[in-house]
C-alpha cells in the first residue's frame, strides 16, 4: 500500500514537473522572438541614432507598436 501512495506522489510530482517544462520552454520561446525583434530594430536604428538613449526609445516604441491590438 506504502509503495503504491509512494507512486502516487512521484506520478503527481513527474506531471506538475513536466507542466512546469513546458510552461519554461513556451516563456523562452517568448523571449527568443522578443530579443530577435529587438536585435533587428536596433540593427535598423543603432547606426542613424547618435544618442543611444534615441535608439532605444525608437525600438521601444517600434515593439509596441507591433504587439499591441490596434485600435478599432
Amino acid at each position: 500500500k506504502k509503495l503504491a501512495e509512494r507512486l502516487e506522489q512521484r506520478q503527481a510530482i513527474e506531471d506538475e514537473l513536466r507542466e512546469r517544462i513546458e510552461k519554461l520552454e513556451k516563456r523562452q520561446a517568448t523571449d527568443d522572438a522578443t530579443l530577435l525583434i529587438v536585435n533587428r530594430y536596433w540593427a535598423q536604428v543603432s547606426p542613424s541614432a547618435p544618442d543611444p538613449g534615441d535608439a532605444t526609445l525608437l525600438i521601444i516604441n517600434r515593439y509596441w507598436a507591433q504587439v499591441s491590438p490596434s485600435d478599432p
